[in-house]
């Protein structure tokens, strides 16, 4: 048994190994967008 298998919550091995969760970036995206909402947009 690894390391990583005896030391880690029991929950995580349950998600599917594509959850955003777990997955840092999908986060930063969604406060990027959140920040750009808060700029009013110019018209061309």
């Amino acid at each position: 048994m690894s390391w990583l298998q005896k030391n880690t919550v029991r929950y995580i091995t349950d998600w599917p190994p594509n959850s955003p969760d777990l997955n840092p970036i999908e986060h930063v995206w969604h406060l990027l967008k959140l920040r750009l909402c808060l700029y009013e947009r110019k018209h061309a």
